[in-house]
């Protein structure tokens, strides 16, 4: 497939983003994409949008799999170009469009160099964290157990087409966590007679915020309080009901736990203290991406013999990929590739994928396909 034909199937899915959980178009419309390749099978999830296309069905070769993420963000689009979204407050604002229009791209070429079996991963709600585990819990994909699985993901910030690559944890372990609050209202000129929750919330806000300071952890951890809420707007009333929402993340799994615990410690604390039922809930879980060395001694290996810059940070970045769970499942590699050092950032409004690194993944999986194969 030439590659004006793959920008312009970029730019349809990009014009065209659905939010997590309800790709059903985009799905749709890369399966028939995905047909014109002959794959020897393609099976779609049955609670879901993801689905997996096989191809060269050799049990006597090692399986090499590639994933690739489909939906899109709640994140008002303010381009202006001609393909921007057309869907009200919804942007292509992570470059999943690029990133599955190079997985077609790639499928397009499997014919010039299939040797070994190949499975292509088209899987939905990256964005929320519960995409991969449930494809991989989906009752048609229990047949799926591959030797090496490989992924990228475009990062503004870098030189354009450079290869990032990491051993150990490439990205960070993530999870959302709720806490609720309640209490009782009463007048506000008579707070005595309520069981307010406002108290607690300062105290929880501070305890939560000083986590990563006040214990000790394995490696890197974080803790952001993103979101508060006290009572009704109303100048009369004592708030009996409160909500406080935080994002804990870390570079090591058990130390995500460790956040946790903590938490929920000092959630029961400002219950006991203040008088107030609590109740604490997670969302949107991350494990830590955990690279195999194999795996990422063959990306390096890749980028080496199609002579592009490889980059390798120094620690793990801090935003997180549900990738993480494949790597949990079987041995592999997440890597980047860069989207030039001036692009916006991944979630900006003005976000874009390039489409100068289409035939750099390709190659990227080629090569990577190639070397895989052969180990």
């Amino acid at each position: 497939m030439d590659l004006d034909k793959l920008i312009s199937i970029r730019k349809h899915l990009h014009q065209n983003p659905e939010l997590s959980h309800k790709e059903k178009e985009t799905s749709r419309f890369l399966k028939n994409e995905i047909q014109k390749t002959s794959p020897a099978d393609l099976i779609s999830q049955q609670n879901g949008h993801g689905f997996l296309v096989k191809y060269k069905k050799d049990k006597s070769r090692p399986v090499i799999a590639f994933r690739t993420d489909i939906d899109a963000l709640p994140i008002q689009e303010i381009n202006t170009f001609d393909y921007k979204s057309r869907n009200q407050g919804v942007g292509h604002k992570c470059g999943h469009d690029g990133h599955a229009t190079s997985m077609l791209g790639f499928a397009h070429e499997l014919k010039d160099v299939l040797d070994a079996p190949v499975e292509l991963i088209f899987q939905g709600a990256e964005e929320t964290g519960e995409g991969a585990d449930l494809w991989l819990k989906d009752t048609a994909m229990q047949g799926f157990n591959p030797d090496k699985v490989f992924a990228h993901h475009n990062l503004p910030g870098f030189p354009l087409h450079s290869i990032i690559v990491r051993n150990n944890v490439f990205s960070a372990a993530s999870v959302g966590v709720s806490i609720k609050l309640k209490g009782k209202t009463s007048h506000a000129g008579h707070p005595e007679r309520g069981i307010s929750p406002a108290l607690a919330v300062a105290d929880l806000i501070k305890n939560i915020e000083t986590l990563p300071k006040n214990y000790k952890y394995n490696d890197f951890t974080l803790t952001t309080v993103i979101h508060t809420l006290i009572g009704e707007i109303a100048f009369g009333t004592t708030p009996g009901y409160a909500e406080v929402r935080a994002t804990l993340r870390s570079f090591d799994n058990d130390d995500l736990d460790t956040l946790c615990k903590y938490t929920e410690q000092h959630v029961q604390e400002v219950s006991q203290k203040y008088g107030l039922k609590t109740e604490v809930s997670y969302q949107e879980y991350f494990p830590a991406t955990e690279n195999d060395d194999q795996s990422v001694d063959i990306v390096r290996e890749a980028a080496k013999n199609l002579d592009m810059e490889i980059i390798e940070p120094d620690e793990p970045f801090r935003w997180s990929e549900d990738f993480a769970h494949f790597t949990l499942k079987t041995t592999g590699a997440l890597f980047g590739v860069g989207s030039g050092t001036d692009h916006p950032a991944l979630h900006n409004p003005d976000y874009d994928y390039p489409d100068e690194l289409l035939p750099t993944v390709i190659k990227m999986y080629k090569e990577i396909y190639r070397l895989s194969s052969s180990k």
